[in-house]
């Protein structure tokens, strides 16, 4: 749609790097496996506290709960990490680092992070107004800008670039057997046909699973660590699938 004037009224393009999103129906059920009823639920943030953070809920009755973000047995992420409650569209987009924007930010899934509180963020600019407006930002003491390698930032993202990137073709192959439409995308080939068909086989059946009620009501009696195994497992499948490397 061509809105006139729009274009000049834009400033800047922001995008997130996004390895996929949840659906409600996975705000649904992780709520009430922490025995929460959604009708009950005055605030909800699904990040915060710190980095990278906790999903925390304020009850009407004034009570309040925080639950670990990741990294530990019994974190929320631990539920989405292998795909379950993802939309189908997810399943079929190449796009992690939002390659459009002027400017994308992510977290740093770094090592050398990994007991930072306030935490740092990765950015990736890449055109003249985001320059500009970085450093204007820089200048203002709003915040503080290193640089870093591109292969940091690959580094940063490694399991969820490979399964954006190296694994699509094998998604869409999958997903056209299942009779599912897909776009046409040109992607690059997985190193190993098996592994990769394998991971996108899982990938599409954790969708499968928590988009009937039916198998729902299984997994609300799986207990938090075992999402964490079977996470645990599908990473396994992903990185031997692109020769071992992350």
């Amino acid at each position: 749609m061509n809105i006139k004037g729009l274009r000049e009224k834009i400033v800047l393009h922001i995008g997130l790097f996004c390895s996929h999103t949840v659906n409600f129906d996975g705000t649904y059920f992780l709520l009430a496996k922490l025995g929460v009823n959604w009708k009950n639920v005055a605030e909800l943030n699904y990040r915060g506290c710190g980095w990278p953070g906790s999903m925390f809920v304020r009850l009407k009755n004034g009570r309040s709960l925080n639950v670990q973000f990741v990294r530990g047995w019994n974190a929320y992420w631990n539920i989405f990490s292998p795909f379950f409650f993802t939309p189908l569209r997810c399943l079929m987009c190449s796009d992690l680092f939002n390659e459009l924007a002027d400017v994308s930010v992510g977290d740093a899934w770094l090592p050398e992070f990994k007991h930072e509180n306030p935490g740092e963020s990765v950015i990736v600019s890449r055109t003249k107004i985001g320059e500009e407006i970085l450093a204007s930002m820089e200048r203002g003491s709003k915040l503080s800008l290193i640089k870093v390698h591109s292969s940091k930032v690959k580094q940063s993202q490694a399991f969820s670039l490979n399964f954006k990137k190296e694994n699509l073709s094998r998604r869409l192959m999958l997903l056209t057997m299942f009779g599912k439409r897909t776009p046409k995308i040109n992607s690059v080939q997985s190193s190993s046909f098996f592994w990769g068909f394998l991971g996108a086989f899982l990938a599409y059946l954790s969708f499968l699973f928590s988009s009937k009620r039916s198998f729902r009501k299984f997994l609300f009696y799986v207990p938090l660590p075992v999402f964490r195994l079977y996470f645990g497992l599908f990473k396994c499948i992903y990185l031997i699938s692109c020769g071992g490397q992350f």
